[in-house]
């Protein structure tokens, strides 16, 4: 990929600029985003991370998560802590290797991505969603009030 960027005289290729030119175009910088791999997509991009980890598999990393959050602290509720904040984008491969062995986690990721996001690009193995205007709140977002039907968190 490198030499063949050299030959062309583009040391800038593969799929992680094509994804960041992609996503600045579309105004990212200062949105939160969340990007399962290719975490060098926030510097790239100027978007904003939903969670404290650089590295996006960390959130499977429950030792650590609850070295950091305490005891109680779980790769789901991690992860329903990054959609909290309702990224606008999120790119991710159909299969997420750090996610081949929580396939609760990769099942939540999933009901996430089809209630909230749509595909907007498909670029190499990635696929691009882009929240739509109007979304659920993420599974597992439902909170008892006062005794009543549960509410969404918004």
């Amino acid at each position: 990929m490198v030499a063949a960027g050299l030959a062309r005289g583009d040391v800038f290729t593969g799929p992680a600029y094509s994804i960041a030119e992609f996503l600045s175009e579309r105004g990212a910088r200062g949105e939160y985003a969340y990007f399962t791999e290719l975490h060098v997509l926030y510097l790239l991009t100027g978007a904003e991370r939903p969670t404290r980890f650089v590295h996006p598999a960390l959130i499977v990393n429950e030792p650590i998560l609850r070295a950091i959050d305490g005891p109680e602290a779980t790769t789901r509720a991690e992860i329903l802590s990054i959609f909290e904040k309702r990224p606008r984008f999120v790119v991710a491969r159909d299969e997420i290797f750090y996610l081949e062995r929580r396939p609760e986690a990769r099942k939540l990721l999933g009901e996430i991505l089809a209630g909230d996001y749509e595909e907007a690009e498909r670029i190499e193995s990635y696929r691009i969603y882009s929240r739509r205007k109007t979304g659920h709140a993420p599974p597992g977002a439902l909170s008892p009030v006062g005794g009543k039907e549960p509410e969404r968190v918004p």
